[in-house]
């Protein structure tokens, strides 16, 4: 079977360690939900989301490897001054954030941060903005 295109949201990554989990066990043994029907009703989301309805089902959640296509960006949902420091270790500890919460350590505001033209352009035009 070809390995399908990746999905802009996907990386391929080269499993060198995984592990077994509670998470597999249920999946193996339908308790507490069978995991086909989550992936069928995700798989009803249409796009990317379809490929995901499969006769199999691959186990497991955690793996070592290294990402080999695709690109890996981390999602940044605030950044906070210095000053607000508290307010984002905040956020964190009561999971009311999506992404990574970033705190202006070096930089006193956006767009100060990182102005090496290299760096810039390997972090990516939609990620540097929020990192300068």
């Amino acid at each position: 079977m070809p390995m399908p295109a990746l999905a802009a949201d996907e990386v391929l990554i080269a499993v060198m360690a995984s592990g077994i989990n509670y998470n597999t066990v249920w999946s193996a043994t339908f308790d507490p939900v069978p995991t086909f029907a989550f992936v069928k009703y995700f798989g009803r989301q249409g796009g990317d989301a379809a490929r995901h309805d499969q006769r199999f089902h691959v186990l497991g959640s955690d793996a070592a490897g290294v990402v080999t296509l695709g690109r890996v960006k981390s999602a940044l949902s605030a950044v906070y001054p210095f000053a607000e420091a508290a307010e984002a270790a905040r956020l964190v500890q009561e999971n009311l954030h999506l992404g990574k919460v970033g705190v202006l350590a070096l930089a006193p505001e956006v767009g100060l941060g990182v102005t090496d033209p290299v760096m810039r352009e390997k972090l990516g035009a939609d990620i540097a903005p929020l990192m300068a």
